[in-house]
Parts: structure tokens; C-alpha cells; sequence
């Protein structure tokens, strides 16, 4: 390694001590799709189909419409699954908040996390998500002020020499916490089953939506499988998702996405539902399909990106 890879380490590495604190929304939120495979297709028909017969490479004797009709069956669990753990894709998530990501980083098989450090990092120009119901009430501008107190506590304590592991406690839960992740679609698929659900909360709903347009940029068919779990059931899951609900009773009343929820059973909190996913797409500009929206795509009707994949050779 020579001087010039050593500086230009050193300057993607060396953080901000100055204090600074942009105020973001869910509007910042940013999902890149940053790596993803070529032809996803192409593995999902061969895996589908390798239990059967001594003939490694079954596509290059199929039809560009039977590959597509292959793959379909597998997205609708029809065929062997395990062809759906190949695609991998890897995502950048910028101006979402710590608390969001606790609730994301909690999936383990198939995934994997990278995220800002909080031992010894400095958390000085680190910004804050304000979250919606906040936003264009009398608590926003209060809300902000509290926000800046903390940081400013916070350079105080690391100029008079604290440990940075200690400073973060003055934080406050809503800090911009930026990280990367790579998952396997069926992976992507069991995490937005759950985070796609308004009874999470908005950052969650938002994230999932975002990296479900991203995949839907680069394969459409892919994107179409990417959906609330209550739409795969056709019921309401909403007490599902809340723990103990038949003893507790439940924090937000369902979104009514589909039947089967009854508030005068489970006795909500909350008579809304936890993310209003009207606003969520007004911020992100993005749109959750409804259960009457979804595309079936046959050959016909894919789109011609999609469809020049199956064509390959």
C-alpha cells in the first residue's frame, strides 16, 4: 500500500468533529441498490429444476416463455423454493433514523448488517429523523431544540475528554443512522412480509417500500412477490403482529388492508393505525400496491427489460 491509498483511507475514514445537525424526513430517506445479480432467472430455473434429470444446464433447452413460466411457479411456491435463497442483492440506506434500524437488524438468517460504529465513532455532525405525526405540530420546533441540547452536551463531554462509548447515552433514539445490508430475495421476502405491515412503524414501512421499487427497477417479476404478509394470508394480521394481543389488547387498530380485524376484541390504544401509509407515500413518492393492484404478469404482458433475461442464452 503506498502513500496515496493511505490518504485516500484515511480521508473516507477520519470523521467530523464539528457540530452539526440536520433535520431530516422521511422525504431523506435514500434506498440504493448498489450490487444485484445479472440474470437471477437464469439460476432460479436451474436450481428448480435440478432434482430432475442428469443434465446440468436445463435452460439453454427451454423456451424463453417455459423459463418464464418456471420461474413464476417458484415465486408462487409451486416449485422448489430454495432456487428463491440465490439472488442476492446489496442495498445503501442513508438518513434513517437508530431506532428504525434496531427493528430491521433484527433479521438474522440469510441477511447480513453494516452500520455506522457507536463505540468510538464521533456522533458530532450525526443528523435527526423527525418523525411524521411530529411534523407541522407545536412539539416539531420544541422538539428540535431538545435535539440540539443533546448534541451540544454531547461536544461538551467528548472536549472535556470522556470515552466516546459513554457520550452516546445523551442521544437520542431518533439519530440518523445510516447503514448497508445484504440479503438473499427469499430474505428480503420474509423481512418485508412483516415490515411492509402499518402496524410498524413508518421509518420500517417506508424502508420496505423503497427497497421493493428498487428491485422492481431492475426486475419487475421479482418485485411483484414483494408483499404485506396479510395480502399473502388474505386476512388481517394486525393482532398477529402484536404479541399477547388477545390478553393485552394491541397499540393501533388495523389499516382494514384486508378482513378479519375486530377493534371491539383487542381493545387498541391507538384508534389509527401505527403508520399512516397515505403520508408515507406522499413523503417518499412512492406507492404500496393495494391487494387489487398487483400486476400477474404473463409473458405477454412483462416488461421488456425482464422479458430480454429470459431470452438470454
Amino acid at each position: 500500500m503506498n502513500d496515496k491509498n493511505r490518504e485516500e483511507i484515511k480521508k473516507v475514514l477520519i470523521e467530523s468533529e464539528e457540530l452539526n445537525t440536520p433535520f431530516y424526513t422521511l422525504k431523506d430517506l435514500k434506498v440504493e441498490l448498489v450490487d444485484y445479480p445479472m440474470n437471477p432467472y437464469k439460476t432460479i430455473v436451474n436450481m428448480a429444476l435440478q432434482t430432475w434429470r442428469c443434465k446440468g444446464n436445463k435452460w439453454e433447452e427451454l423456451s424463453p416463455d417455459t423459463r418464464f413460466e418456471i420461474v413464476k411457479l417458484v415465486l408462487q411456491k409451486k416449485a422448489l423454493p430454495l432456487a428463491l435463497e440465490h439472488p442476492t442483492f446489496s442495498f445503501q440506506i442513508s438518513h434513517i433514523d437508530r431506532s428504525t434500524f434496531d427493528q430491521l437488524a433484527r433479521a438474522r438468517i440469510g441477511i447480513v448488517f453494516s452500520s455506522k460504529g457507536q463505540k468510538d465513532d464521533m456522533l458530532s455532525d450525526n443528523g435527526f429523523v423527525i418523525p411524521t405525526a411530529i411534523l407541522g405540530t407545536k412539539f416539531e420546533e420544541e422538539l428540535k431544540i431538545k435535539v440540539l441540547e443533546c448534541k451540544i452536551l454531547y461536544q461538551k463531554m467528548y472536549e472535556a475528554g470522556l470515552p466516546n462509548w459513554c457520550l452516546r447515552s445523551i442521544l437520542p433514539m431518533y439519530l440518523e443512522h445510516n447503514f448497508m445490508f445484504s440479503a438473499n430475495f427469499m430474505s428480503i421476502q420474509n423481512l418485508l412480509s412483516k415490515r411492509l405491515e402499518t402496524t410498524e412503524q413508518e421509518g420500517c414501512v417506508a424502508f420496505s417500500i423503497l427497497v421493493r421499487e428498487a428491485i422492481k427497477e431492475k426486475f419487475p417479476l421479482l418485485a411483484e412477490y414483494l408483499r404485506p404478509a396479510c395480502d399473502g394470508a388474505k386476512k388481517d394480521l394486525n393482532a398477529v403482529f402484536n404479541g399477547f394481543s388477545d390478553i393485552i389488547g394491541v397499540p393501533h387498530i388495523s389499516d382494514n388492508r384486508q378482513p378479519g380485524y375486530d377493534d371491539s376484541k383487542y381493545n387498541a390504544k391507538h384508534k389509527t393505525p401505527c403508520t399512516d401509509i397515505k403520508k408515507v407515500e406522499q413523503l417518499i413518492g412512492k406507492h404500496l400496491p393495494l391487494p387489487s393492484e398487483y400486476q400477474d404478469y404473463t409473458w405477454e404482458t412483462l416488461p421488456v427489460d425482464d422479458k430480454m433475461k429470459f431470452r438470454e442464452d
